[in-house]
C-alpha cells in the first residue's frame, strides 16, 4: 500500500512517493525506495517489495527500436514482456493454465510520457497529464485535479499530503524524482 504520483510538464516526468511499508497489522518506514531510475525510464512500483527489489536491481528495460515501433506498442509488448521475463527468472511470477500472471501496479515515465502497468500487465496511458498508483489513489487524484494552477512540486506535495491524511497506508517522508525527455 502506498501512494506514487506522476505529473508530466513540458516533456519532464515528475514523480513523488511516500516511504511507508504496511500490512493489515503493521507499518514501517523503509529506506529502500519505490521509484527507480533505469536509464531513459523512471519507474515507481507499489505492492510487493520483492517486485520493487527486482525492478531496482535486476530489470533492464529492453531497447526501444524507435524506427520500427511507436512508444505505445513498445510499452505494451517489448517493455512488459521484458518485465515479465525478469520476474519469472527471479521466481516472482508463478502462473498455471488456470491463472494469468500477476505483478503489481507500476508507474513508468518514458520520453515525456506516463504509463500505468496494471497487475495483469495491461498498459494504460491516460489523457490527463498526471497519474497515481497505490492505496492513496483517490485522495491524490482529487488533489491533482483541483490544483492544476499550482507548480508541479506543490501539486506533488499536496497530492501526497492528501493521501497521507486520508489513507492509512501512506506516510512521510516523501521522495521526489524527475526524468527529462532525452528524445524529441
Amino acid at each position: 500500500m502506498t501512494c506514487i504520483v506522476g505529473i508530466i510538464e513540458k516533456g519532464v516526468v515528475h514523480i513523488g512517493c511516500d516511504s511507508l511499508a504496511s500490512g493489515t497489522m503493521f507499518k514501517r518506514v523503509r529506506k529502500d525506495g519505490k521509484v527507480f531510475d533505469k536509464g531513459e525510464f523512471i519507474i515507481g512500483a507499489c505492492g510487493s517489495y520483492r517486485l520493487m527489489n527486482i525492478i531496482e536491481h535486476c530489470f533492464t528495460p529492453p531497447y526501444f527500436k524507435e524506427d520500427t515501433m511507436c512508444i505505445s506498442k513498445y510499452m505494451s509488448t517489448d517493455f512488459v514482456d521484458g518485465l515479465k521475463k525478469t520476474f519469472k527468472e527471479r521466481g516472482f511470477l508463478r502462473s498455471s493454465e488456470s491463472t494469468i500472471d500477476k505483478g503489481g501496479n507500476i508507474l513508468v515515465g518514458f520520453r515525456g510520457r506516463l504509463f500505468e502497468v496494471m497487475v495483469d500487465f495491461q498498459v494504460a496511458e491516460m489523457e490527463d497529464e498526471y497519474a497515481v498508483i497505490g492505496s492513496g489513489y483517490p485522495f491524490a487524484m482529487g488533489s491533482l485535479n483541483s490544483t492544476k494552477n499550482k507548480s508541479v512540486r506543490d501539486r506533488l506535495i499536496l497530492a501526497l499530503e492528501s493521501a497521507e491524511k486520508y489513507d492509512l497506508y501512506t506516510q512521510r517522508p516523501f521522495n521526489f524524482y524527475e526524468k527529462k525527455n532525452k528524445k524529441s
